[in-house]
């Protein structure tokens, strides 16, 4: 009876274990904004790195260079990183070094944060140009970042805290996307999934340094574990609360 109550313990603590593990893998959706209606785009690995995510981001020259993966010219890129502790981030990276107009281009996405603590970790060029903000905590799971770049990289680095091993969500909504005309999914492995491809938008300073404000009209984008047991559960609370977001920063900015 001893043995069995000792075995007992010992398998209730691996499942506890395993309860707060999280995953190596990340299911990306593609959500529209006017439906809510959630489509499937592919998985992501995380990236694992030999050390903190500050590091692997690599930043030097005003630019981010991480090896995986590589910037490239009017593209943003997201990636999910453990480092060396097991800690886990979301990235982003817009533009390539020495690539694009010369003239000054706003990015401006939405995020939210579902079922996870989060902090800003990092920021490429921070004080942002132009005053924008960065990465902006705006309180309730809702952080703004809003990056400008000229003919280099900008993005940022948050901290994700999840408080359980599926139960938690990332999601973006590209609210102004500068001279990008591309947004990819890093992976591990080596390869990208591309969440959407088209014409840039006139989201730009200028030469003139007039600001012209368009507004993306496009998809909103989650990342979620793929351990999650009722993704679509999950993605229509987190959407609507992404959505109701935007629709408040929109009617701040009219």
């Amino acid at each position: 009876m001893k043995k069995l109550i000792i075995l007992a313990l010992v398998l209730s603590m691996a499942l506890i274990g395993n309860a707060f593990a999280l995953p190596n893998w990340f299911d990306v959706w593609e959500i529209n904004p006017n439906t809510l209606d959630q489509t499937l785009l592919g998985q992501i690995s995380a990236i694992h790195g030999g050390t903190d995510a500050v590091s692997y981001y690599n930043y030097y020259s005003a630019s981010g260079h991480p090896a995986n993966p590589t910037p490239q010219a009017a593209t943003s890129q997201v990636w999910m990183y453990y480092d060396n502790n097991d800690n886990l981030s979301f990235n982003i990276i817009h533009n390539a070094d020495a690539a694009g107009p010369n003239y000054w281009n706003h990015v401006e996405w939405d995020t939210y944060f579902y079922g996870t603590g989060y902090s800003a970790l990092f920021q490429d060029d921070s004080p942002e140009n132009h005053g924008e903000g960065g990465l902006v905590d705006q309180g309730g799971g809702y952080m703004t970042a809003d990056f400008a770049y000229n003919q280099n990289t900008d993005g940022g680095i948050v901290s994700l805290r999840p408080e359980d091993c599926c139960d938690w969500a990332v999601l973006f909504y590209p609210y102004m996307t500068g001279d990008i005309s591309a947004i990819r999914a890093g992976s591990g492995t080596g390869n990208s999934l591309t969440l959407w491809e088209g014409n840039a938008y006139a989201n730009t300073y200028g030469d003139d340094v007039d600001y012209i404000s368009d507004v993306w009209g496009g998809p909103a984008y989650a990342i979620t574990p793929h351990c999650t047991p009722e993704p679509g559960t999950l993605l229509l609370l987190g959407s609507g609360l992404l959505m109701g977001a935007g629709v408040l920063r929109r009617k701040r900015n009219q």
